[in-house]
């Protein structure tokens, strides 16, 4: 965790362990103005995730951005948040839930309680289950344009989009 000094975001970087969500519940007491939290991480512990998540969607007016990638657990972290942006080159990251265990009854169990947080984070079936499909050991990277179209991710502005009139030459046209 990497708080700004003004504490209104948090930069949450590497990988979600045991104690995570305590220490997020501890940081976001202390601030009441953390409303941005930057994701870069590739997962994690789910049950920590979850409680993670709860915590970020409880939070009015919270947004989560993603800098580079959010993967496996980090993802419920992602769409917990109201309102959510990709950096250009970032992308999520989806893919079932292992117990580390090798027993497929725990695994199964796992991806139960994964498919349920899903649901309740409104993740659409589509990419649920796209999702559970993926095996633990793979990665399931949508697209930006399928973000999009499910309303996972607003479409970026097209800022530089303008129409010039008629007979007006672009600055760096040659003539």
């Amino acid at each position: 965790f990497h708080l700004a000094e003004d504490g209104t975001s948090v930069r949450m970087e590497g990988p979600i362990g045991m104690g995570d969500a305590t220490r997020l519940d501890t940081l976001m007491k202390a601030q009441p103005q953390l409303l941005r939290f930057e994701l870069q991480s590739p997962g994690g512990r789910l049950h920590e995730a979850e409680r993670m998540a709860e915590m970020i969607s409880g939070r009015s007016g919270a947004n989560a951005w993603v800098v580079e990638h959010c993967e496996s657990a980090c993802t419920l972290l992602f769409l917990a948040a109201p309102s959510r942006q990709l950096m250009p080159e970032a992308r999520l990251g989806f893919h079932r839930a292992s117990t580390g265990t090798y027993n497929p009854v725990f695994d199964e169990l796992a991806n139960k309680e994964l498919e349920k947080t899903y649901r309740k984070l409104n993740l659409p079936d589509y990419f649920i289950t796209r999702t559970l499909k993926t095996p633990s050991r793979s990665m399931c990277y949508p697209s930006m344009d399928e973000l999009i179209s499910h309303s996972l991710i607003p479409e970026p502005p097209k800022t530089l989009d303008i129409f010039l009139p008629p007979g007006v030459d672009s600055p760096d046209r040659k003539s």
